[in-house]
């Protein structure tokens, strides 16, 4: 099962891969796939999980891509929307 997100978080990896994370289950994959350690990357991994166990909450979805935006931009990989 994969759950959504009406927006993508666009993530930059490496030197110029771009990302558009729409799932929590591709924010998962980037995470414990060479993500920067960090407070904010725990608290993402937390909340997909939670949202994963979740999946017909939509406060779940939205908390888990809210703490991913967050662990992104923490970890300086998020590409700022204009």
């Amino acid at each position: 099962m994969s759950t959504s997100w009406e927006r993508p978080v666009r993530v930059l990896i490496g030197n110029s891969t771009a990302y558009n994370v729409t799932t929590l289950e591709r924010a998962a994959e980037l995470l414990m796939n060479g993500w920067p350690e960090g407070a904010g990357s725990l608290r993402a991994k937390q909340a997909i999980v939670r949202a994963m166990e979740r999946p017909n909450d939509p406060g779940t979805a939205y908390s888990a891509r809210q703490a991913f935006e967050a662990a992104a931009r923490e970890a300086d990989l998020l590409v700022e929307r204009d």
